[in-house]
C-alpha cells in the first residue's frame, strides 16, 4: 500500500463565494499535473496538506482513500486543475479540518526517498511535489488519524508521549532488571502522576544524554508527600512501594536510600510504570535533540509532555552502533590511542599567545545563515550535477576545490605548484599523448606571465617551466593513436603544420534575416485552446506564423522553463527548485544578449527572492535558477502587476518607442511573466 503528500491550496480545500471546496464535490476528486500522483492505486491513501490564511500554519486537511485513477481530457474545464486526477472513496476519506498540525511531522518524517525535508526550508515550497511516504510515516499517520476519529480536537495539542530524566545509576537499574526479568518496572516522581494513553512512548535521559525508550503504562497518586498527608500514611505508602517495586527486583537500592530518595523535595508524589525498555547506546547528548524538540535542558523538570512529532523526531536517534555496523560493516576509521590523547591535551591546553585560534567561538546569527545557504547551495549544484550525469549531459567547469574560483595563475598558491609539476611531467614525456584540450588549457593558465605566480619564487623551478612552454607551443597536438611516437622519439615541429580538428576555426555564420528584440510571453496554466479564444492571440498569428504544434519538452513546467533560457534542462524533471553553478555548461540567454524579465506579483527586493510568496512562484522567473544572474543579475527581473496600467513593463516599452537605440529591452512573461531579448538574434 503507497500513501502520499500533496498540497492544496486552501481555497480549493475549504472553497469560497466563488468555488466550492475539495469535500463538497462530487465525486470527490484531487486534480493535480503531476503525473506521478498516478503512482497510487486504490486502496492507496492520499495525505492533503494546506496551509491556512487566518492563522499562517499548515494543516493536514484531508486524508483521500484512492478509489480509481483519471486523465482529464485535454482541453476540458477540469484540465486547468491539472491533467491527473485521484477519485476517492467517500466513506473511507476524511475531511480534518485544522485538527491535525502538520508542519512538526512533516520536518520528522524520513519519505520513501529517506530525504527528509531540511531544518530551515520553507515547508510550503518542500511539499509543491508530491511526495511518497515511507511504510513508518504512513503507519504514524494512520494512528494519528484513528484519535482524530476517536474524537481528539487536535492532535498535536494533546500529549502523545514523555520525557523524563533519572541518573545514571538508576538507568543502569532499570535496563538490568528488564533485561533480567522482562516485568513492568515503576518510576518514581515528585510531580502529579502523567496522563497518558497506555502505550505511549517514553524517553528517559540521563547524565544529559538520551539513554532509555519504554512504554508507558499506567500511572498513579502516592501519598508520600509530607505535606499534604499525615506521618502515618506517608510511612504505610512508603513500606507499600517498596515491596510492589522494589524489595523484588535485581540489585534493588538500598533501604536506606531509598528512604533518603523518598523524603528528598518533600516526598514522592507519583508513579508510572513502564514496559519493553530499550537501551539507546548511539551518543545523543540533548542538544542534539533539545533543537528539534524546540526548548532547552528541563533542570529541575521531572517531566515534560511530548507531541506526536517530537517523539518522531526522537525516535531518529535509536540507532544503535550495533545497527550502524551491521548496515554499513565495521571497516570504518576510529581514532586511535594518539589521536585521543592530542585531542585531551588540546581540549586543556591554555588558548593563549600562539594558541589563541584555536579558542571555540559560537557563530553569530549572520555566521550560521550563511553557512546554511552555503550548505543548501552544495547540495542544490550536487543535485543538479547528479541529474546531468544521469543523462549523460554531465559537463564539470575547472574550478578550484579549495576556493570554489575559476583556476587561474597566481589565484593559489598550490595550484600555481602543481600546474608547474604537471608541465615537469609531460615535459619529461617529450609531450607524448599530450591532448588537444590539455595543451590549451596549460597555455591558457600561463597566458599572463607578468602574474604573481607562486613557481617565480624559485629562479630554477620558473626557467624549467618557460623551456617546458616553449617546447608545448612549438608543438602541433594529435590525439592519442596507435601511431603516436614513442617517448624517446623527440618531437619535430612540421614547417607547415595543419590544423587538427581541435583547433580548426569555428565556421562562418552567413548573414541572414534576423530579429532586433523578441518579446517572449507565457501563459501559465493556459493551453492553446483557451489562449486562442481570445481574439488578439489569432489576430497577431495572422501577421507572422503560428506554430499550432509546438510542444513542451516534458511535465511539470520547471524543466520547460529552463530550456526557454538556456536551451537545456540540465537533466533537470522536477519542480523542485536548484541553483545551477556558474560555469560555463550552464549559461543562458542572458549571458549573450540584454536582458529583463517581467513576472506578475514578483517581490521587488534588494536580494534575489529564491523563494515563493503569494502568487509568485520561483520557477516562472527561471534566470533566477542560475547562480551568475542570482549574483550578478537579477536586478533584471522586474514585478508588474496587471491591474497598474503604467506598471513597470508599460513604462518601459514606452521608453522603447520614444528611443530605441536609448532604451533597448528584451522580456519574460509568465501570466504575466515575460522576457524581453535585445539582438541581433539570428
Amino acid at each position: 500500500m503507497a500513501s502520499t503528500v500533496a498540497f492544496i491550496r486552501w481555497d480549493n480545500y475549504a472553497g469560497g463565494p466563488a468555488r466550492q471546496g475539495i469535500f463538497a464535490s462530487e465525486p470527490l476528486t484531487y486534480n493535480s499535473s503531476q503525473e506521478r500522483l498516478h503512482r497510487l492505486a486504490p486502496g492507496d491513501r492520499l495525505w492533503l496538506v494546506s496551509r491556512c490564511p487566518d492563522d499562517q500554519q499548515y494543516y493536514f486537511v484531508g486524508a483521500l482513500s484512492v478509489s480509481a485513477l483519471r486523465l482529464n481530457p485535454p482541453g476540458s474545464s477540469l484540465e486547468r486543475f491539472g491533467r491527473f486526477a485521484v477519485i476517492a472513496d467517500e466513506s473511507n476519506s476524511h475531511d480534518l479540518g485544522k485538527h491535525f498540525p502538520a508542519d512538526g511531522l512533516l520536518r520528522a518524517f524520513r519519505f520513501e526517498s529517506d530525504k527528509p525535508i531540511r531544518f530551515g526550508t520553507i515547508l510550503g515550497q518542500s511539499i509543491q511535489t508530491i511526495r511518497f511516504l515511507s511504510a513508518t510515516d504512513e503507519q504514524i499517520l494512520q494512528a494519528a488519524l484513528g484519535r482524530i476519529l476517536s474524537g481528539e480536537q487536535r492532535l498535536l495539542d494533546a500529549p502523545f508521549g514523555l520525557w523524563t530524566k533519572c541518573d545514571s545509576i538508576f538507568a543502569e537499574y532499570f535496563l538490568k532488571n528488564f533485561k533480567a526479568k522482562g516485568e513492568p518496572l515503576a518510576f518514581l516522581l515528585y510531580d502529579s502522576p502523567p496522563v497518558l494513553t497506555p502505550g505511549a512512548p517514553i524517553f528517559i535521559h540521563s547524565d544529559k544524554n538520551l539513554r532509555l525508550l519504554g512504554t508507558f503504562r499506567e500511572s498513579q497518586f502516592v501519598a508520600g508527600h509530607k505535606y499534604t498527608v499525615d506521618a502515618e500514611e506517608r510511612f504505610a505508602e512508603r513500606e507499600r512501594i517498596w515491596s510492589t517495586y522494589r524489595a523484588g527486583t535485581v540489585d534493588p537500592p538500598t533501604r536506606q536510600d531509598f528512604d533518603s530518595f523518598w523524603e528528598r523535595q518533600n516526598g514522592v508524589r507519583a508513579l508510572f510504570v513502564m514496559d519493553n525498555l530499550h537501551s539507546i547506546s548511539v551518543s545523543c547528548p540533548f542538544k542534539t535533540c533539545g533543537r528539534a524538540l524546540e526548548w532547552g535542558y528541563p533542570i529541575g523538570v521531572g517531566y515534560r509532555y511530548l507531541s506526536l512529532s517530537q517523539c518522531v523526531l526522537l525516535l531518529r536517534y535509536r540507532l544503535s552502533r550495533s545497527d550502524y555496523e551491521r548496515d554499513w560493516g565495521k571497516e570504518y576509521s576510529k581514532p586511535g590511542f594518539g589521536a585521543r590523547v592530542l585531542a585531551v591535551f588540546m581540549y586543556y591546553l591554555p588558548k593563549i599567545g600562539p594558541f589563541k585560534a584555536m579558542a571555540f567561538k559560537n557563530p553569530n546569527p549572520k555566521t550560521e545563515e550563511m553557512y546554511f545557504k552555503s550548505i543548501n547551495t552544495s547540495v542544490d549544484q550536487c543535485r543538479a550535477y547528479l541529474e546531468e550525469l544521469r543523462t549523460d549531459s554531465l559537463q564539470l567547469s575547472n574550478i578550484d576545490f579549495d576556493t570554489g574560483k575559476k583556476t587561474k595563475a597566481a589565484e593559489y598558491t598550490l595550484t600555481d605548484a602543481s600546474y608547474a609539476k604537471l608541465l615537469a611531467k609531460l615535459s619529461d614525456r617529450k609531450f607524448d599523448r599530450t591532448s588537444p584540450e590539455l595543451r590549451e588549457n596549460i597555455l591558457n593558465f600561463y597566458g599572463d606571465l607578468s602574474a604573481p605566480i607562486e613557481t617565480k619564487k624559485d629562479s630554477t623551478a620558473w626557467q624549467a617551466v618557460l623551456t617546458s612552454l616553449d617546447q608545448l607551443k612549438a608543438l602541433t597536438p594529435i590525439p592519442a593513436s596507435a601511431g603516436s611516437p614513442p617517448p624517446s622519439q623527440a618531437p619535430v615541429a612540421p614547417p607547415a603544420p595543419a590544423l587538427t580538428p581541435a583547433f580548426a576555426q569555428a565556421p562562418v555564420v552567413s548573414a541572414g534575416k534576423h530579429f532586433d528584440r523578441v518579446l517572449n510571453i507565457v501563459l501559465e496554466n493556459q493551453n492553446y485552446t483557451s489562449a486562442m479564444k481570445d481574439p488578439f492571440w489569432p489576430q497577431l498569428a495572422q501577421m507572422g506564423a503560428s506554430f499550432s504544434n509546438f510542444q513542451a519538452l516534458m511535465h511539470p513546467s520547471h524543466p520547460n522553463y529552463l530550456a526557454m533560457v538556456a536551451g537545456s534542462t540540465f537533466g533537470i524533471q522536477s519542480n523542485d527548485q536548484v541553483t545551477l553553478p556558474d560555469d560555463n555548461s550552464h549559461r543562458t540567454i542572458g549571458d549573450f544578449l540584454d536582458w529583463k524579465s517581467y513576472a506578475e506579483d514578483y517581490p521587488s527586493e534588494l536580494q534575489p527572492l529564491l523563494g515563493d510568496r503569494g502568487k509568485y512562484v520561483r520557477k516562472h522567473v527561471p534566470f533566477l535558477s542560475f547562480a551568475r544572474i542570482q549574483q550578478e543579475g537579477f536586478g533584471n527581473a522586474a514585478s508588474v502587476s496587471a491591474k497598474d496600467p503604467h506598471n513597470r513593463f508599460v513604462a518601459d516599452v514606452e521608453d522603447f518607442r520614444s528611443g530605441p537605440k536609448k532604451h533597448p529591452f528584451l522580456v519574460t512573461c509568465s501570466t504575466a511573466q515575460m522576457w524581453t531579448i535585445t539582438g541581433p538574434c539570428h
